[in-house]
């Protein structure tokens, strides 16, 4: 279980890994093309190609549409929704504004064709019965297995489903793995 979904476990539950991302800030401009000047789609959203923007117009030609009646800003992520029923048609439209230096980190998903490492598992020294165990995988491939489940009240899960290989630095009969009754 997780208590939140870090980098690096959403990495491995999505076959991926973590790298830096990072966007310099943008001065003030006028007559930035939304959707790379072609026409628009009433109720879509749009992105205007910066995250934390400061959006002062959004236009078409001479018209400036009005925040809440013509269109809706999410100015956290850059995205623009030109608003049915307002003073825009979905022809081409621009945005005026500037957008903030971002530096973070990012998941970039399915980068990684495998997996690879070494699991050790042992029994906790305070389990309430049984006996106690070691395990030692010399080579394990791991991939994810199932649903990720972004939206939960409960603490996050996901699935891994993970094969042994053969590790032939490894005496015979044990070149798998090796466990061991503590």
């Amino acid at each position: 279980m997780l208590s939140e979904y870090d980098p690096e476990n959403l990495a491995l539950a999505l076959l991926g890994d973590t790298a830096s991302f990072s966007q310099a800030s943008s001065s003030t401009s006028t007559g930035r093309q939304i959707n790379g000047s072609a026409a628009l789609k009433f109720d879509r959203w749009y992105y205007l190609g910066f995250k934390q923007v400061t959006v002062t117009a959004v236009k078409q030609g001479v018209t400036t549409g009005v925040l809440g009646t013509d269109y809706e800003l999410n100015t956290e992520l850059g995205l623009v929704k030109i608003k049915s029923g307002g003073v825009f048609t979905e022809a081409v439209t621009t945005w005026d504004g500037s957008a903030a230096a971002v530096t973070t980190t990012q998941v970039r998903g399915l980068s990684v064709g495998k997996v690879e490492g070494r699991l050790k598992y042992f029994s906790a020294a305070n389990q309430a019965s049984g006996p106690r165990w070691e395990v030692d995988i010399h080579k394990l491939t791991v991939n994810p297995d199932g649903e990720l489940q972004f939206i939960s009240e409960e603490f996050g899960t996901f699935t891994l489903r993970g094969k042994a290989q053969k590790d032939t630095a490894k005496p015979a009969g044990e070149q798998f793995f090796v466990a061991r009754k503590l």
